[in-house]
């Protein structure tokens, strides 16, 4: 049997030193199931301890339309960027819908704001590329 690493595409860090990282290696059978896991909170060996105590998995939006129905963009929350604000909420970054998620230390989902489009607050389609905290302000990067 061989081990094959888990693939990261962000990194954060919180107060207590512990990691938050997103992933996109999942199917969406797991993303289903609760096994994806798109958002973990890792201790030093590496293990999720990500608390989800919500009525939802932490997986951004809760339902999506499927790829074959006419809907751009189609299917499910894609994480690439994760911060962790100072009151132990931390923030996910939606590339694929432009949408940005908040959660409590509980796993809650506190808010989701943003989208594909051309007013404040939202972006053009995949362009929201990465995002940070500053105080209680969030940063978004686009690629624009």
């Amino acid at each position: 049997m061989s081990f094959i690493p888990t693939e990261y595409d962000n990194i954060a860090i919180d107060k207590d030193g512990f990691f938050y990282v997103v992933t996109q290696t999942f199917d969406e059978n797991e993303l289903n199931s609760g096994d994806a896991e798109p958002v973990r909170r890792l201790n030093s060996l590496g293990t999720n301890i990500l608390i989800e105590n919500g009525n939802w998995y932490v997986v951004g939006d809760v339902q999506w339309a499927a790829g074959n129905l006419n809907i751009d963009p189609a299917g499910h929350s894609r994480f690439i960027d994760v911060t962790v604000l100072e009151n132990d909420i931390y923030v996910g970054l939606d590339n694929l819908h432009s949408r940005i998620f908040g959660y409590d230390k509980q796993g809650n989902m506190l808010w989701a704001f943003g989208g594909i489009g051309n007013a404040e607050g939202y972006f053009r389609k995949n362009s929201a590329v990465a995002i940070e905290s500053m105080g209680n302000d969030l940063l978004v990067l686009d690629t624009l």
